[in-house]
């Protein structure tokens, strides 16, 4: 079945209740808002989509980064779909599995989906595959930045995913390109969603038993001692 996006959906609504003690909380850092917007960040609403051109990452160190991510997405619940775009036409659209230029083995947890343009919902079972599994957050890395990953994140915002892309978990054209593009996100409080940065997001991917410890705690109450409202009671009839 295929249901809406959106943090107050019934995606998101069924991801939320496949959460024992769903998770509270942000990403730190994010700009211009922190992010997600409503507070409520859960892996098992989230999605890590890796966007690729058919080329490899140049850029050693985004490389390593976009690596040590899906690592700790998958460990984490965070469903990592590798997202293959390119100009309709060329061998990338046609089908390239080389999106990223990530072995198959860090894929065996998640999904491949090849898109027929830039934008990777494009001509792709994208959208169908992130509804039917409940995921409306998503984190979006790869390359390039300003072609396959821009046209992912407009077309996801679009489509009322809430995103968050990851400026340095993102290979780009230049860095001229990289500054507008990413300011371009921000505009209007935020008009395509949040920036953020890998690193802040490995730090809450990795605390996950303390986010939701911090949540349990401020959802229940020990059943040994008295709530408010029956001290509220007590006082209440004494007088």
């Amino acid at each position: 079945m295929v249901v809406p996006a959106g943090p107050d959906g019934p995606a998101g609504a069924a991801a939320r209740g496949a959460v024992a003690g769903p998770m509270a909380g942000t990403v730190a850092g994010t700009e211009p808002y922190p992010w997600p917007w409503d507070g409520r960040f859960s892996p098992r609403r989230c999605a890590l989509l890796v966007v690729g051109d058919g080329l490899p990452i140049s850029d050693a160190s985004v490389a390593d980064v976009v690596g040590e991510l899906i690592g700790a997405a998958v460990e984490a619940g965070v469903l990592a779909v590798r997202v293959a775009t390119g100009r309709p036409g060329s061998t990338a659209a046609a089908g390239s599995t080389a999106a990223a230029d990530l072995p198959d083995a860090v894929w065996s947890a998640g999904p491949s989906v090849t898109a027929a343009g830039w934008d990777g919902f494009y001509g792709s079972p994208l959208d169908s595959l992130l509804r039917a599994a409940g995921r409306d957050q998503l984190l979006l890395a790869g390359r390039l930045f300003e072609i396959g990953v821009s046209s992912t994140l407009r077309s996801a915002n679009d489509r009322g995913y809430e995103c968050l892309t990851l400026g340095d978990a993102c290979e780009a054209f230049s860095a001229p390109t990289r500054r507008g593009g990413l300011s371009s996100i921000t505009m209007s409080g935020g008009i395509f969603g949040a920036i953020g940065s890998a690193a802040d997001v490995l730090g809450l991917l990795r605390e996950p038993a303390e986010l939701a410890n911090s949540t349990d705690s401020a959802n229940s109450t020990d059943p040994t001692e008295p709530t408010d409202s029956a001290n509220s009671t007590d006082s209440t009839e004494e007088r």
